[in-house]
């Protein structure tokens, strides 16, 4: 018990200096999703350990506190903050914690709960603000601060053009008094805060995260003046004192003159609410101009509302529906090491599982050593993970407050794990340079079993039905020892083998047929040549149209090559002069046919055009929007940098999100995209 109260303790110092960061300094150390996760784990660690609740806990506060340099208010009706569900059962999980009450809340009981229905709208990345209004004049305008009390922001706000200084139409009979409280979300533009990071650039000065971090700093400037040029908006979306339903609110708000957010959805039951919250879980939010970071539900009926009540801290009637999330804090209990194909040995964290962009994920990269000391992750850290479009997800930072003694140093390998030959050191390459193990042994099990791997993989030679496992088994079995054995596998076998039947055993052997004819620039790739991807090998079939040019190629024909460096030039040249590497090519080329390369460019209106995409699509794999890419003449580039033209961003940007930013990279949705075809 002892234990547990001190990671309680722990955890409550870590989310406060965070929280601190984020609502009083503007300036946060975390994300929003590592944050949550964080608060989380608190308030189950709390609800199991009731006795080490406090009532100076964060759980028990909503927002921040008040900067001195603002007069502080304190509001006429205290201001809540919704809490928090990740998941469809969750969900239900609210829904029916509200109908337990409802049965026991006269005269509700009598009809039943099944008339329920509710109020959905967007979860905007802003800032929350109080207007009172008297008479229908802007008397004040407050941030939430702490629930009770707020800073008095009035003569900001009244700068945002899209906060009325006037009602339209004042009645307040339909709001509860003469004095009228509306609540809403300040927030900055997308368009804005990339013009204001520009003058920033020109200037010299530090880039801003992000258009939230940007609006709340703008809104706590001591100059109007500087408030009134940064363009800030105001969406309503309250008004506490009503006694209209919810989905009349939204329709007075806008009769007395007020921007209300259009994407909001009337639905008759969760199963609604499930279809309007997918509908914006995609790339779909990207396209706005505000950010958007979940589905705000109410209960509609007003009398429903006010028979629930209120928590100590939420109301009981609304939840914020968060978008899956693509950061979260986990534990590091292990850590292993991958040989891959190219035989570069890479640590992998085992965690404690987490749930991260809606599945379970267990395992992490650590990248390379250089990373691990750069990071400083120890067995036994508490972490930050995020996934990005990536299969496997990342480590990006260690929470090292929350230590307590037991974490031990990852220790670097001298002996490849599988073959336990001595490890070689050398430069790493792709998304994280630095120094990488490597182990040299050509007949390392490990790397013969993963270059069959890549060689069936979609991007290869795209064998459906030659998927991971059946190459492990077939491996282990010895059915199959190099590349070529594919080709050379029957029906006999494959009789006996655990999990196959005579349907599956068809299927594989027809996958495998189909697979005989290979355009040049896949089978390039799937030779597993160090650094040649899948746009080198492109390049490297246009230079060289046919695969018995490309294996004869000479090292200055290379060097004319545009994109072609020296590090890749150097591993052409070792892989051409592998004999037992060339022997294994000569004897693949008696089962497949190479085609020679034909350009399929369908147009060029992408042409000197380079891409990046990062994050998932609803409607397209990455492999579709590549594919229009090199079709409308474009490049696709695996990482940003300066000669990037744009960023296609998808549902979970993480990291490269940033980067663009920083480098002025525009970023657009998949729909912007395809205008430009």
């Amino acid at each position: 018990m002892k234990d547990v109260k001190s990671k309680i303790i722990k955890l409550r110092e870590e989310i406060e200096s965070h929280r601190y960061a984020y609502y009083v300094n503007d300036l946060p150390t975390i994300s929003d999703e590592v944050y949550d996760s964080l608060y989380n784990e608190l308030i189950n660690l709390e609800e199991k350990y009731p006795e080490f609740k406090t009532k100076n806990s964060p759980t028990s506060r909503v927002g921040g506190e008040v900067l001195t340099s603002f007069q502080k208010v304190k509001h006429i009706l205290p201001q809540w903050s919704y809490d928090n569900v990740f998941t469809f059962e969750e969900l239900k999980k609210w829904e029916e914690r509200n109908f337990k009450i409802l049965k026991s809340v006269p005269p509700l009981n009598k009809g039943g709960v099944g008339g329920v229905k509710y109020f959905c709208e967007l979860k905007i990345d802003g800032l929350k603000v109080i207007l009172n209004y008297k008479n229908g004049e802007l008397m004040q305008a407050a941030t939430r601060g702490d629930g009770e009390v707020g800073e008095d922001v009035t003569e900001n706000v009244r700068t945002i053009n899209t906060v009325p200084l006037k009602l339209t139409t004042p009645t307040p009979s339909l709001a509860g008094g003469e004095d009228l409280i509306i609540v809403g979300e300040v927030w900055m533009g997308k368009n804005e805060f990339t013009k204001i990071n520009l003058e920033r650039k020109k200037d010299g000065l530090e880039l801003y995260m992000n258009p939230r971090n940007v609006a709340a700093g703008t809104l706590r400037q001591l100059d109007p003046k500087i408030v009134a040029k940064r363009n800030l908006q105001f969406f309503a979306y309250d008004v506490p004192s009503s006694t209209l339903n919810q989905n009349d609110k939204n329709k007075f708000l806008k009769s007395l003159g007020f921007l209300v957010n259009k994407e909001s959805k009337f639905c008759q039951n969760i199963n609604e609410i499930q279809i309007f919250y997918n509908n914006w879980n995609n790339n779909k939010r990207l396209d706005e101009e505000y950010g958007i970071d979940g589905v705000v539900i109410k209960i509609n009926e007003h009398e429903v509302c006010e028979s629930l009540g209120y928590t100590a801290k939420s109301p009981r009637f609304g939840i914020a529906y968060k978008f899956a999330a693509e950061e979260a804090v986990t534990k590091v209990m292990g850590v292993t090491f991958q040989v891959g194909r190219t035989g570069s040995i890479t640590p992998v964290a085992e965690l404690e599982a987490v749930a991260l962009s809606g599945s379970r994920v267990k395992r992490a990269t650590l990248h390379n050593f250089d990373e691990i000391k750069r990071l400083g992750v120890k067995i036994g850290d508490s972490i930050m993970v995020r996934k990005a479009g990536d299969i496997i997800p990342q480590v990006f930072g260690v929470l090292e407050n929350l230590r307590d003694g037991s974490e031990k140093k990852i220790i670097q390998p001298k002996n490849c794990p599988v073959c336990a030959e001595p490890l070689s050191i050398g430069e790493g390459f792709g998304v994280r340079p630095g120094i990488k193990l490597f182990c040299k042994n050509e007949n390392c099990e490990a790397k013969k079993i993963n270059k069959i791997i890549y060689f069936a993989s979609k991007k290869c030679a795209n064998i459906e039905d030659l998927g991971e496992s059946t190459v492990e088994l077939l491996y282990t079995l010895k059915k199959i020892k190099n590349i070529s054995d594919i080709y050379k596998l029957k029906h006999s076998d494959l009789e006996n083998m655990e999990g196959f039947k005579e349907k599956s055993i068809n299927n594989l052997l027809y996958s495998i047929q189909k697979s005989r004819i290979q355009k040049l620039e896949r089978f390039i790739v799937s030779l597993s040549i160090n650094t040649v991807g899948e746009e080198t090998a492109i390049d490297l079939a246009k230079a060289y149209g046919r695969i018995n040019n490309f294996r004869a190629a000479k090292i200055d024909s290379l060097e004319k090559i545009y994109g072609i460096g020296e590090k890749t030039i150097e591993e052409i040249n070792k892989w051409q002069k592998n004999l037992e590497v060339q022997n294994e090519v000569d004897e693949l080329l008696k089962f497949i046919k190479v085609e020679d390369y034909k350009d399929n460019t369908v147009s060029k209106t992408l042409q000197d055009l380079r891409f990046v995409i990062t994050g998932t699509f609803e409607n397209y794999s990455r492999e579709e929007i590549e594919k229009l890419i090199k079709e409308n003449g474009g490049e696709n580039q695996n990482t940003i940098n300066k000669k990037t033209s744009y960023l296609i961003a998808g549902v979970g940007g993480g990291s490269k999100l940033e980067k663009a930013g920083t480098l002025n990279i525009k970023t657009i949705g998949i729909n912007e995209f395809l205008k430009l075809i």
